[in-house]
């Protein structure tokens, strides 16, 4: 996983995420129910809350100790420290196990194979992730988009998963309100982001800075921003 999940990004992160993680897996996942759900790079913990609609049980696993302790209480969610390769669960233990934007960071062979070795045969593996559509206030921040070499569309394709079976890729958009301290937030919780602004404006400032500076530019979209969204879904064969 990346370094950039760092006391600032979980700062930002348990501040503020847009509400897209339920409304994701409500389309991905169609109704089903689930016992035991694992959420792999769970961050602050907004993809297993919305993961534990679907389930009884949830482990939310994160790299990133910094991340976790500004996780969010859910009675049916606990959280792990996670930082070995191998996953500490026995075989064939979870009927679904999502990656919200965390398969990037953590693609191999090595981990892929865990996945497979811990879903039951039947169950559910979906990968998801959201790209929000930030480039017209970042040119007014005047910041470059950092994202540009970052694959929101990567799943297992590159690899051997001869017991995973692709049933479905989507592609989708969708728009949310949103507000301006709230998209400053969202801004710093990027790394790169952070950094040229804390440059710009101070560690102090650049909370209120970035607010203020982006006010405008939100307020001539009537405070909505647009976010394309992409997802596979596979079965456990």
């Amino acid at each position: 996983m990346s370094n950039d999940y760092d006391n600032i990004t979980a700062y930002h992160y348990s501040a503020y995420r847009p509400a897209l993680h339920l409304p994701i897996l409500e389309s991905c996942l169609e109704g089903k129910y689930f016992e035991k759900g694992l959420d792999i790079g769970c961050g602050t913990g907004h993809s297993s809350i919305a993961l534990a609609n679907f389930c009884n049980e949830i482990v939310g696993l994160e790299p990133s100790s910094d991340m976790l302790t500004k996780t969010i209480f859910d009675k049916k969610v606990n959280y792990l420290y996670w930082e070995s390769k191998k996953l500490p669960f026995p075989n064939f233990y979870f009927e679904i196990v999502t990656l919200a934007g965390s398969w990037y960071y953590g693609q191999s062979q090595y981990l892929l194979d865990e996945i497979t070795r811990v879903t039951r045969s039947g169950g559910k593996v979906l990968l998801y992730d959201f790209n929000i559509v930030l480039n017209e206030v970042l040119s007014v921040l005047n910041i470059p988009n950092a994202e540009s070499i970052y694959n929101h569309q990567v799943n297992f394709s590159k690899f051997q998963s001869n017991h995973l079976q692709e049933v479905e890729m989507k592609k989708s958009s969708m728009t949310f309100s949103i507000t301006s301290q709230e998209l400053a937030h969202l801004i710093l919780s990027v790394k790169p982001y952070y950094l040229l602004l804390e440059q710009k404006w101070g560690k102090q400032a650049v909370l209120s800075k970035t607010e203020n500076t982006i006010q405008p530019y939100l307020m001539s979209t009537g405070s909505i921003l647009s976010t394309y969204i992409y997802s596979t879904l596979y079965q456990k064969k």
